[in-house]
């Protein structure tokens, strides 16, 4: 072994000392989150596309596309952060890593009968046309509340794109927009 290997091979034991002792000093996880990233979704004039964040029999947020607006709904007691009042929603279009928890503004619940993202290429909603944003979403798991975010990107032609969705597994647990899992790798020197 050549001097210069042994020194690769020495940097690289370090290295690794130095990431498993961060890995073991790091405060714990307080929960999971759980990601659902599929194929993405797209949603066009006449279309509708039910999220279920948790993968039960409940769907929990229905987007749907008419001739001029774009919908994002939330059914079975879910709930959007936005704003509006007793018949006319706009939900929010967060950033990535805006909080989604129990201090957010929850305006769009299944009470309110218009749920607006876009209205004739944003005229009246937080989503304008040729943006991308996440909404937040509050929703039940067996009697108890859990937060998630759906990511979207709002095309020009008044449809839409679904292109992922997470939430917070462990109740009451605040998540930031965006978030996903991170996946430790491991590796061996030989």
């Amino acid at each position: 072994m050549s001097p210069r290997d042994t020194d690769i091979r020495f940097r690289l034991q370090a290295y690794s000392a130095l990431g498993v002792a961060f890995l073991l000093t790091a405060p714990a996880a307080n929960g999971a989150v759980q990601h659902t990233d599929p194929a993405d979704i797209p949603v066009g004039p006449g279309e509708s596309f039910n999220v279920n964040l948790d993968g039960n029999a409940t769907n929990d947020v229905l987007f749907r596309v008419s001739s001029n607006n774009v919908y994002g709904s939330p059914l079975t007691g879910a709930s959007l952060t936005g704003s509006g009042g007793a018949t006319f929603c706009y939900p929010y279009q967060l950033s990535s890593g805006a909080s989604i928890s129990p201090g957010a503004t929850w305006t769009c619940t299944t009470a309110v009968t218009f749920h607006s993202l876009n209205y004739g290429s944003s005229s009246f909603g937080n989503w304008p046309s040729g943006t991308s944003g996440y909404i937040g979403v509050r929703f039940d798991i067996a009697g108890e509340t859990h937060y998630g975010w759906v990511h979207l990107q709002m095309t020009s032609n008044n449809s839409l794109v679904i292109t992922d969705w997470a939430y917070e597994d462990v109740p009451d647990t605040p998540i930031a927009a965006g978030t996903v899992p991170v996946e430790l790798m491991s590796f061996s020197i030989d």
